[in-house]
This record gives structure tokens, C-alpha cells and sequence, in this order.
């Protein structure tokens, strides 16, 4: 380890310094990657893989682990024009991907108006307040967002802030509440969940889901695992382990480049020191 991490420092250096010819960032943070990347371990499981008698001396394992690790960061697809380029081109290319594309949702229920979150819009452009969720009927309540409950002296009260309205005026001025608007879950459960969006139990539950999410996405259309690349159960399985080391690379180069400033020659530093 400490060998491959003094060559690649090494180069690196000499790398940045080039004001022609400049190292490209994809490259960069491959390498960048590879450094802090401690492959050692896996030696051991590595070589009980190859035969006890083999022909030819065979390569070393944690080189070929690397090597495989670089293809997959480089959106490489195929082993003979992987090799093909480690032979004839010190540079590679990295595969660019199409934007995503989502489309505004429809209003629902009694709401006239909402936004892209689909939280309904009031007569004056505020975002409506969300009051409450009937269950029975799937229907789920928001008022008028100047309109707020409060306690005092132990009664339940509402509270109206009419300089907050940019027509500074009520809408509807008979009711505490209104206007209010409700809008039915069943016409888009994924757009109105049962749990609240802006509730703290909902953002604690998606910020895990959406974790997953980040890295299934990074799984099949990053590292093109979703077009089937091979047809071998095992084979499949190879790229699966070598995307998810990646994956856990990437997290740990992100968190030493913020200690490093954002700087690759401080992080160089700080991996020869240490």
C-alpha cells in the first residue's frame, strides 16, 4: 500500500503542476480516490481465489482489484477495451448522462392552485397551511397560511397576522380558519402521502429513503449496472461489490477533501505524512 500510495503521490505532484496538459478533474478524483483507499485487506480473500499450481505466475491480486475498481470509476463496460486503453491511452474519457425530467403536479380536491410540491397555493401566492389530515375520507386540510391556532390562558384560540397577506386583507373574514382547501391523497399517493411531508417524521423517514434511492440511481445509471452488463449471476455480482466500494470511497474521499479545504495537494500532503 504504501509503495502504490508513494508512486501515485509521486505523480500526482508532478501532475498538478502542469500548466499544459493539466490533469482532467475525473481523472483527479479517480486518483484521488484510489489514494485513501486501503485494498490490503482484501488480499488475503483475493489470493485464496487463484489456483495453488498455477501455469504462468499470476498478477497480484490487489493491483487487479484496483485496476477493476478504476474501470467501474470510468464508466468502462467492457474488460478487453478496459485493457485496451490502460495499454494505449494515459487519459480516459468518462461516459456523461442525461438529465432527469419531472413534471408539474395537478390540483386536487377543492385546491385551485399548487405548486411543485403540490402543496395547494392561496388567492394571494402564499403556500397554504397544512391543518390537519382526515383519514377516512383520504383527504388532507390546509388554511389560510395568515390563520394560526395558539394557546391562551388554557383555551385553544386563533390568531390572525393580516400584514402578513400581501392584499392586506382578510379573504374571508366570517370564519377563524378560512379560506380553507383539502386535497384528496387517493388522486396521488405519492404526491400526498398519508404522513405529511413537512412533518419531521416524514423528512427523518425520506432522508434515509432517499439515501438509498442516491445510491441505487448510482448503481444502475452511473455505473450502467441497470443495462445489464453481463449475463453471469457471479459476474454481476463483481460489479455490484466493485460499484459499492466505490460508493463508500467516494464518501470518504468527499469528507478528507472538506478537512483539506477542497485542495488536492493538501490531501496529497496529508496522505505522505501519514
Amino acid at each position: 500500500m504504501r509503495t502504490y500510495q508513494h508512486n501515485l503521490i509521486s505523480n500526482l505532484n508532478k501532475w498538478l503542476k502542469r500548466k499544459s496538459r493539466r490533469i482532467k478533474d475525473e481523472h483527479l478524483q479517480a486518483a484521488l480516490t484510489l489514494l485513501i483507499l486501503d485494498l490490503e485487506p482484501a488480499r488475503k480473500y483475493l489470493q485464496s481465489l487463484y489456483s495453488p499450481n498455477p501455469r504462468r505466475p499470476h498478477y497480484d491480486p490487489v493491483c487487479m482489484l484496483r485496476a477493476l475498481l478504476l474501470m467501474t470509476l470510468l464508466g468502462f463496460k467492457s474488460y478487453t477495451l478496459w485493457s485496451k486503453e490502460l495499454r494505449n491511452k494515459p487519459r480516459l474519457a468518462v461516459i456523461a448522462l442525461n438529465p432527469r425530467k419531472g413534471t408539474h403536479p395537478s390540483p386536487s380536491g377543492s385546491a385551485k392552485n399548487v405548486n411543485e410540491d403540490g402543496i395547494p397555493v392561496c388567492p394571494a401566492g402564499m403556500l397554504m397551511r397544512l391543518c390537519g389530515h382526515v383519514k377516512k375520507k383520504h383527504r388532507i386540510i390546509y388554511n389560510c397560511p395568515v390563520k394560526r391556532p395558539t394557546h391562551r390562558d388554557g383555551q385553544h384560540t386563533w390568531n390572525t397576522f393580516v400584514d402578513e397577506c400581501p392584499h392586506k386583507t382578510l379573504c374571508d373574514t366570517r370564519t377563524k380558519m378560512g379560506p380553507v382547501v383539502y386535497v384528496k391523497s387517493t388522486d396521488d399517493p405519492r404526491l400526498y402521502p398519508p404522513l405529511p411531508r413537512n412533518s419531521l417524521k416524514f423528512h427523518k423517514l425520506m432522508d434515509k429513503r432517499s439515501c438509498c434511492e442516491r445510491s441505487n440511481s448510482t448503481k444502475k445509471v452511473t455505473y450502467h449496472l441497470g443495462e445489464r452488463p453481463c449475463r453471469s449471476d457471479a459476474h454481476y455480482l463483481v460489479r455490484l461489490y466493485l460499484v459499492s466500494i466505490i460508493e463508500h470511497a467516494r464518501a470518504w474521499l468527499s469528507e478528507e477533501m472538506k478537512l483539506a479545504n477542497n485542495d488536492p495537494l493538501a490531501l496529497i500532503k496529508k496522505v505522505k505524512v501519514g
